[in-house]
């Protein structure tokens, strides 16, 4: 319950500002700004609304109330040309995932269950991470103990790092945790303090 939340960090931290995650599409709350973050890979899917497509709103509706467009890595989608008539008045600022880790060329087995499992193998790719195997798990999916313990035969069957997603690592009950690697990464904006400054704008 976001507005009962927001109610009482406000009663307990009166804070100067209360960042939402996921939480555009909540019409319960009156929110000052909305920042919409763009997967350069992925950008709008096939613009369609579930289950036919990724969105949850229709694009158009949804940049137009939308103050912040934050695009991560490299436009492939053409985004900025497609929607260029939504977004020109907009502040955009571009940003890209980077590994806090190099892979120095080992071989691994990579799994996730996240929401675009193909941008976790791209960035573990880039650093040298050398993928024998990938497994694709839905999105928020919760591991049992058969699946990793599957998991973990299978790459030492093999002699592979089992490799995973920050997200994922905390969904693996110890100690089956403790055998395997997670990818720590950060996003670097290219102009940091005009976010920064856009965000605090009112």
């Amino acid at each position: 319950n976001r507005s009962k939340a927001i109610k009482e960090i406000i009663k307990s931290e009166n804070p100067d500002l209360i960042i939402l995650d996921d939480g555009f599409q909540d019409k319960r709350i009156k929110k000052n700004k909305n920042i919409i973050l763009i997967n350069g890979y992925r950008g709008l899917g096939n613009g369609l609304l579930l289950p036919s497509g990724p969105l949850r709103e229709i694009a158009l509706l949804a940049l137009k109330k939308t103050n912040i467009i934050i695009l991560i890595g490299e436009d492939h989608t053409d985004f900025k040309i497609k929607y260029q008539n939504q977004i020109n008045k907009k502040d955009l600022f571009k940003g890209k995932i980077v590994s806090i880790e190099n892979g120095l060329n080992k071989n691994f087995l990579a799994f996730s269950g996240i929401g675009n499992n193909e941008s976790f193998f791209n960035t573990l790719e880039k650093n040298n991470y050398n993928l024998a195997k990938k497994l694709s798990f839905p999105d928020h999916y919760q591991y049992n103990k058969k699946d990793i313990e599957g998991i973990l035969s299978t790459a030492k069957q093999n002699d592979l790092i089992p490799i995973t997603t920050e997200k994922d690592i905390n969904r693996i009950s110890p100690p089956l945790k403790n055998q395997i690697k997670y990818l720590k990464i950060k996003i670097e904006i290219d102009n940091k303090d005009g976010l920064v400054n856009k965000i605090l704008e009112f």
